[in-house]
């Protein structure tokens, strides 16, 4: 299958002492010569500093990870836009279409902070805990043979069904262009249809572990497309490309970063055109405070997600007392989500970013996401940032060891597919993604074992 293959690592290097060292002093520069350049800006030190801490929080991802799949990279792709979406209204680089004061913007880089640091603690008592129990992840083993066609056309059912009904709601909105603006009056109670759209990616794994190389590319493109037709941008990046890449990366051959980075530049003009299209009936989205084009133009990608409009708002509304902490309200959306709103039609809202919408701006908004640490503070303030923090942590440090330990084609598929939302466990949608996908891709697989000892026996 292309030579050696790589052993996935736990996300520092195993380097000397010496490399430890420089790769520190270069971080702390980096870090004090951004505090240097944002001090220059007018910014208030408070915001300088916090925002000077957390790329080096960045960096040090960056330059301490060997394994471009650990969940600390993962880390960085979830938060990184956000936290640059919330510098930048703080900035004043782009407006906020929520008034609120400066310190809030601090407050909003705190939570932040603290969650990253409680993710990085609890990561690492898990770590060490494990490890300390004889569990060794770099330990080869011999893969249990598994029948991937069966899995490549249970998966190619599942996406086929789920592709049609998504698009079918998409017509219903009056054509495929309306219903990536309109999404959310499309799929407002059908998560889960969108989640069996990432059984896609398994379809291209399949044929790569078959050694179908050339046809495993062929289905990744035309995942890629048909997810893209429902305008689920950042789905059709990781359903079609990440459980591919990150198969092929452990165990067919190690993935350079140069080739990430020529896949990233296609793939985010594409993200940049869609969110275009969703965005065409606000003039003021792309409206920026900076003659920089590089800046204006991360700016305005960095927004889609609002973060910095949404979360200072949460924050501030609790903070004045207007709406109270959520406590465990929401506790049991996760299980809701699988029940069909024609059978409870008084069923509440089971997305995050729907009840956050409801609930800090206005009933029948657009979904906001807040990212897991401003649905802890949502719930239980800071008290609820650092507990996610921790607890979300120790949970991904077992998962991501799990897959280590059994190294096979399946737990990849599944890693891959569920270390996102595994960074946000507390969230319905990420409960009712965990439960669907575990569920689902341990029944394939088992059919796909028995099916391959039954052939074995009659052979």
């Amino acid at each position: 299958m292309g030579g050696k293959a790589p052993v996935m690592e736990f996300s520092i290097r195993k380097s000397t002492k010496t490399d430890i060292i420089i790769k520190t002093y270069s971080v702390l520069l980096l870090g004090t010569i951004l505090f240097s350049i944002l001090s220059f800006n007018k910014m208030p030190v408070s915001t300088v500093l916090l925002v000077s801490i957390i790329t080096m929080f960045f960096l040090g991802i960056i330059f301490f990870s060997k394994n471009m799949f650990n969940p600390f990279c993962f880390l960085f792709i979830y938060s990184f836009l956000g936290y640059i979406d919330v510098t930048m209204v703080s900035a004043g680089i782009r407006n906020s279409i929520s008034m609120v004061p400066h310190y809030i913007y601090d407050k909003t880089l705190l939570i932040m902070l603290i969650w990253f640091v409680t993710f990085t603690i609890g990561y690492g008592i898990a770590y060490f805990i494990i490890k300390g129990r004889g569990i060794k992840s770099d330990v080869k083993r011999n893969e249990i043979k598994i029948n991937p066609w069966i899995i490549f056309l249970m998966c190619t059912g599942i996406f086929l069904f789920s592709l049609i009904s998504s698009l079918k709601n998409s017509l219903e909105l009056g054509g495929i262009i309306n219903g990536m603006s309109g999404g959310g009056a499309a799929f407002a109670d059908q998560g889960y249809l969108l989640a069996l759209l990432g059984f896609a990616g398994c379809i291209p794994v399949m044929a790569l572990y078959s050694g179908k190389k050339k046809r495993a590319i062929i289905y990744l493109l035309i995942v890629f497309v048909g997810i893209i037709l429902t305008g689920r941008r950042s789905l059709a990046i990781l359903a079609a490309f990440l459980p591919y890449i990150v198969y092929r990366n452990e165990m067919v051959r190690r993935v350079k970063l140069s080739k990430i980075i020529i896949l990233a530049v296609p793939l985010i003009i594409i993200i940049m055109y869609i969110g275009a299209i969703r965005t065409a009936g606000d003039a003021n989205f792309s409206k920026t405070n900076t003659n920089n084009t590089l800046v204006s133009e991360l700016a305005v990608l960095s927004r889609y997600n609002g973060y910095g409009d949404n979360i200072p708002a949460l924050v501030y509304k609790l903070d004045s007392g207007a709406l109270n902490y959520q406590k465990y309200e929401n506790a049991f959306r996760g299980i809701e989500y699988f029940v069909p709103r024609s059978l409870w039609p008084e069923k509440p809202l089971v997305h995050s970013s729907e009840i956050v919408s409801n609930k800090i701006f206005r009933v029948g908004d657009t979904g906001r996401p807040v990212n897991a640490y401003g649905w802890a503070y949502f719930h239980f303030g800071i008290f609820g940032v650092v507990l996610s923090g921790m607890l979300t942590g120790l949970i991904v440090c077992g998962f991501y060891l799990y897959v280590l330990n059994k190294k096979n084609v399946i737990g990849l598929c599944m890693y891959a597919l569920l270390i996102l939302p595994m960074l946000e466990i507390f969230q319905p949608e990420s409960q009712m993604k965990i439960i669907l996908f575990a569920l689902i891709l341990k029944v394939l697989d088992v059919i796909s074992r028995k099916t391959t000892k039954n052939s074995i026996l009659i052979s």
